[in-house]
This record gives structure tokens, C-alpha cells and sequence, in this order.
């Protein structure tokens, strides 16, 4: 087996701010014999455990995958279903898989035809975009969207145009749960079901670093051979460590770091988010330690529509009031009653406009047609959690709009209810096409007053941190690349942890779309490179 050295700090003004504590020493051989079965993955038997030079228990498998959200699950799936005699360890740091992906409402993009490729990548770049991992998400799009409706049996039947979207092609499920949750649970079943014997999912496990070696010939390159982990006790404590070899390569899927306030840009960092705890960018001081560049920071997306709490308005982490909302019809307004935006434009112009209203917030109204398109049991989902209101008038929405005004001067409800019926009239107009919306809109999912009933619902949301475009560099074989553009052998990137897909803004429904094609394309790349 290659010597395994200490990794090297490529990154350290990063890494000094990203916490992660150092595993715990383990003595006694006997203790580590006797601890074997506590924190070692069981009922694997392509695992292979043996003693490593320095004592401690390793183990070998073909790939290991490091994060249970889309990506990682989605690439510890494929495998499987690629080569059932592949062993596949998947580890993940909380006490269950799904991660933020269990979260995502809005859906998975995906373009409608061969012909709107070309719309769909011009929608999506930006400044920062690598044109070609665009481009690798773009073209295998539709092949992602079938691989999780047709070949896995995700319900996703309903498609909106969202914002940024020159076409309706952003896919959901119809019924409860969220789409996350949904291609979540859905892919977590078959491989408990299907593919037990191959994937072995190991919990509360924490990746502390990346093993490296030079092989035989201690000029050659360094290579990622391995992670060492630990696997953590229901409170909290740390376990006992272990070492895990990959005999094709180290897939890190950790996500993003929408939670690390020391990483995020100073200007934002005083928003929620609405990202686990969790999210603190561990991949990019794994990576960033064997000398993965780490490229765009600074490109943190500000989600719009953060659903405000009314028992706790100033809790640092939101639920995500979904972009299929105003895909469905939602307009926005302020707390005097007024429109201000294009719902349908990007989402950092419309956050842009939101963090301009007074208090930075703004409320979302949706009248019957828009519940209904959008999924009434969804919707009555935030309702009942008390992020909504249901009305069957305007007076009611002015009503429910007054008792959550935020600074600034207080309007009495019958002037924003005057204000909002006098803004929805020229909505209405502008849809009918006999105005020009005065914010540009073009795209109108359902029109406001003309319903055939009177019933809304209006709900309070604030922008808040949702995604980080940043991450470590990587090709598009999904290869992660060091400073100069050179590959690391044995270590690849997928999901949110890998920059330079989305550039600047990330377009809705592209994050799922995200962790399904490049978990295929770094499947195509362990199979095929060795």
C-alpha cells in the first residue's frame, strides 16, 4: 500500500476559518479490535478491513462517496446500478441522508428538447460560468429529468417557468412531500432495497481529511487514496477514527457553506439562511488541504423569498418559500401595498428589489387559481406552520399585512387594501395585455382579480442565504483540479461543493439538476478510467 503523508495547506486563509476538530487518539490495539464493530460499516462484504502501518483498522472499497445529499446518494445509486460487484461507501455526517436536496421545492430543471439547449444555456450563463461544465449540465438535462421520473419512478408532473427561464421547464411533483424530499426518499428506498449488498451508507460519520500517497515512485504525483473518519455518538461526543481506501476514487459530496458566516461575503452575512447547521464547507477544507483550488467565494446566492416566522421573525435559519410560488402566479408586494418588481426576473434582482422595501421584506399574495397551480396541499403545508394566512378578501390580506408591518410608517389596513386592489387592477390589465407591466413582466402564470373565488393567501418573506456558487475547481469529468488546472488524481467533485457550474447566480431548479447530471458524468468517469 502507498505511504500515507500529511496533506499540505494550499488554502490556508480559508481553512483557519473553517472548524473542524481532530479526531481522537486510539491508543491500544485492543481497544481498536474491541471498537471494530462499533464504528466500522457492517453487512459489506466487498469491505475489506486490514491493519495499516501505523495500526490502525482500514478499510477497502472501491469508491467512497463523502455527503448523503443528492449528489453523493445519486452517485452511490448509479454505481450500483452500473456494476452491482462494485463496493460503494457512502458517508454522511448527520444521523440520516437527504441533506439540504430533502429541502428543495421548487424542482429540477431540465430543457425541453435538443432545440432549447441553447436558450436554456444562454439563460443560465453568467460572468463566472465555465462555459463548459454549462454546457455539460445543459445537454444532459433531459437525460437527468428521465433517469429520476421514468427510470426511478419520481412523480414529476407538473412543469413551470421560472425565474430567469425563457421556457416552462422546471419539473415538481404534484402531491405532498416537497420535490426534495421526494427524489430523496425515493433513491434512499432502492438502495436500501435493491442495492444493500454494494452500497453500505455509514451515519454521523465525519470526514476529518483526505489520505494521500505517491505510490511506488516517490516522484510521481500525489494521489487521494483514501479518507480517515470518524463516526460520531448520538450526542455529539466524538468516536473512534477510521481509515477507508478507494481502490478508483474519493467522490466528495459535502455541499456548500451558506451556513459558515467566517466564509460567506461580509455584506450578506447578517441574513438568515435557510441551510442546515451543517453546511460549513467541509469539502473545501478537506479538498483545499491536498491542494484543490478553490475558486469564487464570493458568489453567494440570496435567495428572495425566505418565509418570516411570526413567533421567531429574527431566527437565523428559514424555510424557503419556493420559486414555483410566483411560477404559479404569486405576486409581490410590500408592506404599503404596492408591487415593485418583475416576479419572474432573476433571483438577485428581484432579493435586489425586496432588500430595498421597507424593513427588507415583503409579502407574497397568491389568489385561488395560484393555490391551485401551485398545490393546495402544499401550500396549506406553510399555512398550518404558520407562515401564512388564509383570507377571503382583500380586506383580509390588507388586515394580515398591517399586523406585520416592520418600521417605517405605519398604514392603516384600508389604505393598503385600497393600494393593493388599485396595483392588482393594472396587473390584471397587463396580463390581458391592454398595459405594459410598469416592472417589465411578461410572463403572467394566472391573472389576480378575475378568479372565479375570492380566497388568498399572503405570506411574509425576507431574503436570505441559500446557495453558494463557489467551491473546488473541477473539469468536466468532474475531476477536482489543483491551482495550476491540474488534476488530483483519485478525488473528484459533485453538487454544490464544485464551482464554476452556475458562475454568479444560479438559475431555479438547477441545483437538483446539478447533483444528477454530474453524479452521472463522475460515475461515467470511475468506470471508465480505470
Amino acid at each position: 500500500m502507498a505511504d500515507v503523508n500529511n496533506s499540505r495547506v494550499s488554502h490556508p486563509s480559508l481553512l483557519s476559518r473553517i472548524s473542524i476538530r481532530g479526531p481522537a487518539v486510539i491508543a491500544a490495539t485492543a481497544v481498536i479490535l474491541y471498537s471494530a464493530s462499533l464504528f466500522l460499516p457492517q453487512n459489506s462484504p466487498a469491505i475489506r478491513s486490514f491493519f495499516n502501518m501505523q495500526g490502525s483498522i482500514s478499510s477497502e472499497v472501491d469508491v467512497i462517496v463523502v455527503g448523503g445529499g443528492l449528489a453523493g446518494v445519486g452517485t452511490a445509486l448509479r454505481l450500483a446500478e452500473s456494476d452491482k460487484k462494485l463496493s460503494v461507501l457512502l458517508l454522511e455526517k448527520k444521523a440520516s441522508c437527504g441533506g439540504n436536496s430533502a429541502k428543495a421545492s421548487s424542482g429540477i430543471s431540465a430543457a425541453v428538447n435538443e432545440h432549447d439547449r441553447d436558450a436554456f444555456q444562454e439563460d443560465a450563463l453568467t460572468k463566472r460560468t465555465r462555459p463548459e461544465l454549462l454546457k455539460v449540465l445543459v445537454n444532459k438535462s433531459t437525460a437527468a429529468l428521465e433517469w429520476l421520473r421514468d427510470q426511478q419512478g419520481v412523480p414529476l408532473t407538473i412543469v413551470s417557468q421560472l425565474g430567469g427561464h425563457s421556457q416552462p421547464r422546471t419539473w415538481r411533483n404534484e402531491a405532498p412531500p416537497n420535490v426534495g424530499w421526494a427524489i430523496m426518499s425515493t433513491l434512499l428506498k432502492k438502495i436500501k432495497e435493491r442495492h444493500a449488498e454494494s452500497v453500505t451508507i455509514q451515519e454521523n460519520a465525519r470526514v476529518d481529511r483526505l489520505l494521500v500517497g505517491t505510490g511506488a515512485d516517490e516522484s510521481s504525483m500525489k494521489k487521494v487514496l483514501g479518507v480517515k473518519y470518524q463516526v460520531m455518538s448520538s450526542e455529539g461526543g466524538q468516536g473512534n477514527e477510521a481509515e477507508v481506501y478507494a481502490r478508483r476514487g474519493v467522490v466528495l459530496a459535502t455541499g456548500g457553506y451558506s451556513a459558515n458566516k467566517d466564509i460567506l461575503p461580509e455584506a450578506i452575512r447578517r441574513l438568515a439562511t435557510t441551510n442546515a447547521e451543517e453546511t460549513v464547507g467541509d469539502g473545501l477544507k478537506i479538498g483545499g488541504e491536498v491542494g484543490a483550488s478553490i475558486i469564487d467565494l464570493d458568489a453567494v446566492q440570496v435567495h428572495p423569498t425566505g418565509l418570516v416566522d411570526p413567533s421567531a421573525p429574527d431566527a437565523g435559519t428559514k424555510f424557503l418559500a419556493p420559486e414555483a410560488l410566483r411560477g404559479s402566479g404569486a405576486v409581490l408586494i410590500n408592506q404599503e401595498g404596492g408591487r415593485f418588481v418583475d416576479e419572474l426576473t432573476t433571483r438577485d434582482k428581484v432579493q435586489a428589489a425586496i432588500l430595498r422595501q421597507t424593513a427588507e421584506h415583503a409579502f407574497l399574495l397568491l389568489n385561488y387559481d395560484a393555490i391551485e397551480q401551485f398545490g393546495r396541499g402544499t401550500l396549506m403545508f406553510y399555512v398550518k406552520k404558520g407562515f401564512g394566512t388564509l383570507c377571503e378578501s382583500l380586506a383580509e390580506v390588507a388586515e394580515a399585512i398591517a399586523q406585520k408591518q416592520r418600521g417605517g410608517r405605519k398604514e392603516e389596513a384600508p389604505a393598503i387594501s385600497a393600494r393593493i386592489e388599485k396595483e392588482l387592477q393594472e396587473y390584471d390589465l397587463a396580463v390581458e395585455g391592454k398595459l405594459p407591466d410598469p416592472h417589465g413582466k411578461r410572463v403572467f402564470p394566472t391573472a389576480v382579480l378575475s378568479s372565479s373565488k375570492q380566497e388568498f393567501v399572503v405570506l411574509e418573506i425576507t431574503p436570505v442565504i441559500h446557495y453558494t456558487m463557489g467551491g473546488l475547481a473541477i473539469d468536466d469529468k468532474a475531476h477536482v483540479l489543483d491551482k495550476e488546472g491540474t488534476i488530483i488524481p483519485g478525488l473528484f467533485a459533485v453538487g454544490e461543493v464544485a464551482g464554476g457550474v452556475h458562475g454568479d447566480n444560479r438559475l431555479a431548479g438547477n441545483s437538483l439538476l446539478d447533483c444528477t447530471v454530474f453524479s452521472s458524468v463522475v460515475v461515467d468517469t470511475l468506470l471508465h478510467s480505470n
